[in-house]
């Protein structure tokens, strides 16, 4: 859904998630809006660590479960973030919880997330230094060249199809594409890269590139 009509649908959605989360007890959320995001914060004494990442994403996807179905046709969906301390942990909440919508296509699971194994984490920082952009422009040069509209699906079909290890059946599944489809883009990639995605190394540091870049 774009338009205003986003908006409104945000705007109904928060007291409702509001009463929902009042309704369930437990733990303090807080609830704001932030341009075209309803943003939920719970604060707690102590980091929680996994376990309640898991808790979190558990209440995220009760919670997702309701307003979809009051809000029908909306298309919400929903990143979880790790812990972070403080006003700027605020700040990396809200973008990690981003991330993990970017990296899941909109097809997928509703409720998507944070790297819990801190790879996306781990890319962010990384990804901030000059020399790696650089590196990820370098490496992928020739699709972004062709602009953004045209390079974004190539990106996702190549991140995709690394993450499943070289299955166009498992690309197909995910992106909701032909598999035909599929190798076709592939083929184009390797055409475009001039590379081989059978060598390892050059697998890998595509599938970096990939993430980094959509990150």
């Amino acid at each position: 859904m774009s338009g205003p009509d986003r908006y409104a649908v945000l705007d109904a959605a928060g007291p409702v998630a509001a009463r929902l989360l009042r309704s369930a007890g437990g733990p303090d959320w807080h609830l704001a809006r932030a341009d075209d995001a309803l943003i939920i914060i719970r604060t707690q004494q102590l980091d929680p660590g996994r376990d309640g990442l898991r808790a979190a994403v558990a209440v995220a996807e009760w919670l997702l479960s309701h307003l979809r179905d009051r809000f029908a046709g909306a298309g919400l969906r929903c990143g979880v973030s790790g812990a972070h301390r403080g006003p700027l942990g605020l700040r990396a909440s809200a973008l990690e919880a981003r991330t993990a919508l970017l990296r899941n296509p909109a097809s997928a699971s509703p409720v998507t997330a944070h790297d819990v194994a801190g790879l996306d984490r781990m890319l962010v920082e990384w990804y901030s230094s000059d020399a790696a952009r650089r590196a990820v422009q370098e490496l992928l040069a020739p699709l972004l060249a062709l602009g953004a509209k045209r390079a974004e699906p190539l990106v996702r079909t190549l991140q995709s199809y690394l993450d499943h290890q070289g299955s166009p059946a498992r690309v197909a599944e995910e992106l909701h594409l032909h598999r035909n489809a599929v190798s076709q883009r592939i083929r184009r990639i390797e055409d475009l890269l001039h590379t081989d995605l059978g060598d390892p190394q050059q697998r890998l540091a595509l599938q970096l590139a990939c993430r980094a870049a959509r990150i």
